[in-house]
């Protein structure tokens, strides 16, 4: 079939509501931060950039189909992306909240504690615990270790400090 570049535009702007409906069926669970115009636009720029040439499409019907494969692939690079960064900005603010907490750790003393607190619970939420706060791991990763959802989890998370802040509650009674 070979497209010009003005048929590459025109199929592109026909293509629209496609394009975003893909966007809205593909995404809506996943990512609600890329608005469908944003994808729609990426995905012209895109094909465009790459000109009518990369199209090795035999008809109109092919023609279409590589328009909607190529936003369906931009959407999902989208997704992507979105979760890299979140994950970046996860690490960097762990490792400024560490820093932060650097040197009060060399001064409180009840650090020294954490072990035997720790010690001290139910093993499960210990060693979730350890997973994520020592080896920095996520809940996704935590469950696939243990083989527990990500949910439980979280739930055990939230168990185990509940447990800590008791046992911190009833060391500071005691003194």
């Amino acid at each position: 079939m070979g497209l010009t570049r003005s048929e590459l535009a025109e199929l592109l702007i026909t293509e629209r509501n496609e394009i975003i409906r893909i966007r809205r069926t593909k995404g809506t669970r996943f990512s609600r931060r890329f608005d469908s115009e944003d994808i729609y636009q990426e995905t012209c720029l895109k094909l465009l950039r790459a000109g009518p040439e990369a199209c090795r499409a035999k008809s109109s019907s092919e023609a279409k189909h590589w328009v909607r494969t190529a936003a369906a692939n931009t959407h999902k690079t989208a997704i992507t992306r979105n979760m890299a960064e979140k994950r970046s900005v996860r690490r960097e603010l762990t490792d400024a909240i560490q820093e932060t907490l650097v040197p009060e750790q060399e001064t409180d003393p009840r650090l020294n504690e954490i072990p035997r607190w720790l010690d001290s619970i139910d093993e499960r939420h210990a060693k979730v615990m350890r997973l994520f706060y020592f080896d920095r791991l996520s809940h996704l990763q935590i469950g696939r270790q243990l083989g527990i959802s990500v949910f439980a989890s979280r739930a055990l998370l939230s168990r185990g400090l509940k447990s800590i802040r008791r046992i911190i509650a009833e060391d500071e009674c005691r003194d």
